[in-house]
C-alpha cells in the first residue's frame, strides 16, 4: 500500500432518475393505450367483415360452379351449424352436408348479428338466394360499424354505417 486510496466510481442511475423515467413511460403508455385499443378493435372489425364477405362469395361461387345448393351457417366449432355467427361460420353442401370451408374467429364477436329469422344463407345453383334482403350487422364501441346486405340475386354489398343508428 502506498498510502493512496483508490476512489471507486460507480456508474448507473439513481433511484430518483429511475422513478422519473418510469413516470414518463407510464404517462406515454396511458396516452397511447386507448389508441392502440381502437386500432385493435378496428382491425378485428375489418377482419370479420372480410371473412364473412369472402365466405358468402365462396358459397355462391360453389353453388354456381357445381350446380348444387350450398349453404353458409354460423358455427362455434367449424363442424356443425349451430347458428352461432359471432364465433365463426362454415360452408357446406345442402344434400350431403359435406363441409367445404369453415372459419373460427379468434375471439367471440358479440357485436356481430345476422338479422334474419332463417339461420343459414342458402345459395341455389343459379346463384340466387331465397334468403332475401337480409344482413349482417357489426357494431363497434367507437366507430366503424358495418353491414353486409344480401339481396335476392345472391349478391352482397357492404355498407359502412356512418351514424351507427342500428347499433344503439
Amino acid at each position: 500500500m502506498d498510502g493512496h486510496m483508490k476512489k471507486i466510481c460507480y456508474q448507473g442511475f439513481s433511484l430518483m432518475e429511475s422513478l422519473i423515467t418510469l413516470a414518463i413511460v407510464a404517462i406515454i403508455l396511458s396516452l397511447a393505450l386507448p389508441s392502440l385499443m381502437r386500432m385493435i378493435e378496428h382491425n378485428r372489425a375489418l377482419n370479420t367483415r372480410q371473412s364473412i364477405a369472402s365466405g358468402m362469395s365462396f358459397t355462391r361461387a360453389h353453388a354456381i360452379t357445381q350446380q348444387i345448393p350450398t349453404e353458409m351457417c354460423g358455427s362455434s366449432d367449424g363442424l356443425n351449424c349451430d347458428h352461432k355467427w359471432p364465433q365463426g361460420w362454415l360452408v357446406r353442401t345442402v344434400s350431403e352436408q359435406k363441409i367445404l370451408r369453415s372459419e373460427q374467429f379468434s375471439t367471440t364477436n358479440n357485436r356481430l348479428s345476422w338479422g334474419r329469422t332463417s339461420s343459414t344463407i342458402l345459395y341455389m345453383p343459379n346463384g340466387t338466394s331465397p334468403t332475401s334482403n337480409s344482413s349482417f350487422l357489426y357494431c363497434t364501441q367507437t366507430r366503424g360499424s358495418w353491414r353486409i346486405v344480401l339481396n335476392r340475386q345472391g349478391r352482397a354489398r357492404i355498407e359502412l354505417q356512418a351514424d351507427d343508428e342500428a347499433c344503439h
